[in-house]
């Protein structure tokens, strides 16, 4: 049994879905590690703890607060790092699609949630063909606004009659045993706050290769760190685990120089 967990990050015209794949005997013991690691960052357990913490929700706003008395003045990057070296020491598999506002004269990302779920969706199939997995599932992160209907309907499209890439053919999903849809939300799904903390990781470097590339040294550590763990990382391939879209343009080509920073 393999499930992938969905998150999704904005940062302006740039989204990215990030994925964490988590075979099944191993879930329980990564949240309750995962758990144990928000103990000794004194965070309240309770609390999901993600990548960026906001002003808005009373929960969030509590957890910033606990984790600047533990942690101190420079909480932010210390719990960023902690979650993600453990996230980088687990048997996971990472995968992301990163999409930039830039066709149609759209400026909103999240028009391309659909599409970004595709890519997720046959990046999922690879790896259950890969490990002959039975009793797959995927669990979203609650998609944002009027996203969930059209995640089901491209879900049920991929479940009959798969998809048509331009290089490849996309098997349904039903010949995969990926039988499962489920949306869920962070607040209450450890696995899925790994994966806002991946996505967040991914949207932000991706964000800073475009518009601030002398911020890039913090991320580009980061993203090193994670290396192992990301999809076809060992096959020396960039796009297994890392999809950008549009395929041409300069969000792709500074990440990927990015990109080959971090694998020197």
């Amino acid at each position: 049994m393999v499930g992938l967990y969905v998150d999704e990050c904005v940062h302006g015209r740039v989204m990215c879905l990030g994925g964490l794949i988590v075979e099944g005997p191993r879930v329980r013991p990564l949240v309750l590690a995962f758990q144990r690691l928000k103990e000794r960052s004194g965070y309240p357990n309770p609390l999901p703890l993600k990548w960026s913490l906001g002003q808005n929700d009373p929960d969030e706003v509590r957890a910033k607060e606990a984790l600047k008395r533990k942690l101190g003045a420079g909480w932010l990057n210390e719990i960023r790092g902690r979650v993600l070296r453990f996230l980088s020491r687990r048997d996971v598999l990472l995968v992301a699609v990163v999409l930039e506002a830039v066709q149609g004269g759209n400026s909103d990302p999240i028009i391309y949630y659909e599409r970004g779920i595709r890519f997720l969706l046959q990046r999922l199939c690879f790896i259950i063909k890969e490990r002959k997995s039975k009793r797959n599932y995927v669990v979203l992160d609650s998609p944002p606004r009027d996203k969930a209907r059209r995640a089901y309907k491209v879900y049920q499209d991929a479940y009959w009659a798969g998809f048509t890439f331009p290089n490849r053919v996309l098997a349904p999903l039903c010949l995969s045993c990926a039988d499962c849809l489920y949306c869920s939300s962070s607040k209450f799904g450890p696995i899925l706050q790994l994966a806002d903390f991946w996505s967040g990781l991914v949207g932000t470097w991706a964000k800073k290769c475009l518009d601030e590339p002398r911020a890039l040294p913090y991320y580009e550590t980061l993203i090193r760190m994670m290396l192992p763990r990301i999809y076809g990382r060992e096959l020396g391939k960039f796009g297994y685990g890392l999809v950008f879209l549009p395929k041409t343009g300069k969000l792709k080509s500074r990440a990927y120089a990015s990109f080959l920073r971090c694998s020197s």
